[in-house]
């Protein structure tokens, strides 16, 4: 997986979707629909990143996180949702790789956004989005 930084304010699911697909920002932002407009003014939920992902034709779902075990949180390709905080006042999606998870805005909240890995997640995450076999 490859570090995809985010291009708009609340495109953090939008990026962790280009990275679980390998495709780039701007592709993974068409998946979604009224992508342009939630990019903008709310955000995605988890079940848009769902969406988009099933039809890039992969089998995914999200539950919170009481309901799943560790292991899931911490597979290849899994996106988490960090709640709303003080630090992200929007909350915040990352995304599980090889190595690591997969921050697209790394260096929030610098206006000139980078994307890179984490050994750790940065805050508690209250959803999972994982693949289903």
């Amino acid at each position: 997986m490859k570090e995809i930084k985010q291009k708009d304010l609340l495109g953090c699911g939008v990026a962790c979707t280009a990275a679980v697909l390998n495709i780039s920002y701007q592709e993974a932002l068409s998946l979604f629909r009224e992508g342009k407009v939630k990019v903008a003014e709310t955000g995605f939920y988890c079940r848009d990143i769902v969406e988009a992902l099933r039809s890039a034709g992969l089998n995914y779902e999200y539950k919170h996180i009481k309901g799943v075990q560790k292991m899931e949180m911490h597979s290849r390709g899994t996106i988490v949702f960090l709640r709303k905080s003080n630090k992200y006042p929007a909350g915040h999606f990352l995304s599980r790789s090889e190595n690591g998870w997969m921050d697209p805005w790394l260096n929030y909240p610098h206006k000139d956004i980078q994307a890179g890995f984490r050994i750790s997640l940065p805050e508690e995450p209250i959803y999972v989005i994982f693949p289903v076999s």
